[in-house]
């Protein structure tokens, strides 16, 4: 069996907050002493310090009394909690930084589906109304063509070309309505 490398992994950051993944088995480290020693680094009066052992996570948060302060990198805080670990025997930290990831919001006015106001509920009843009433017109019209076949001289082909027609067109009218998953 491989011995994992303990990791340090900043997972979240704000200006004031940071929240990291400590991946280090229970057996070398002592949660409790760990908590103690970041409070030291970390003032009680200006920090606020939670660990969740279950899930292996730390968050610093800088409270509005250290705001004053100027603001802490993240490599600060994360050299800070390295210094804490070595102190508890627990060496050879591998640190992974935050990847910086960046948000693209959509155009709203394009994004159909997004905006579900007055409008968007009047469009599809309108849109479902014309649909049914096409889809009725396609109905007799396929109705009318396929008797139409067998009559000399009527034009029943063209009837139910017709009728295919709007029964696409039915179809389409709801396309914008309806999500396939």
């Amino acid at each position: 069996m491989i011995a994992e490398r303990p990791s340090l992994t900043l997972v979240h950051q704000t200006h004031s907050r940071w929240r990291f993944r400590v991946e280090i088995s229970n057996d070398l480290l002592d949660w409790n002493k760990f908590e103690k020693d970041l409070y030291t680094l970390f003032p009680d009066s200006s920090w606020l310090i939670r660990i969740n052992q279950i899930s292996k996570s730390l968050i610093i948060h800088c409270t509005e009394s250290a705001s004053s302060l100027q603001r802490h990198s993240s490599s600060l805080i994360q050299a800070k909690i390295i210094q804490v670990l070595a102190r508890l025997g627990v060496s050879s930290i591998v640190t992974t930084p935050l990847t910086p990831v960046e948000v693209v919001l959509t155009n709203p006015s394009f994004d159909f589906h997004s905006n579900r106001g007055f409008m968007f509920g009047f469009a599809n009843i309108a849109s479902a109304f014309f649909s049914f009433s096409v889809l009725l017109v396609s109905l007799s019209l396929f109705t009318v063509g396929f008797i139409g076949m067998f009559v000399p001289f009527s034009p029943g082909v063209w009837l139910i070309m017709l009728g295919s027609i709007a029964f696409d067109l039915a179809l389409f009218l709801r396309q914008p309505f309806v999500k396939v998953s």
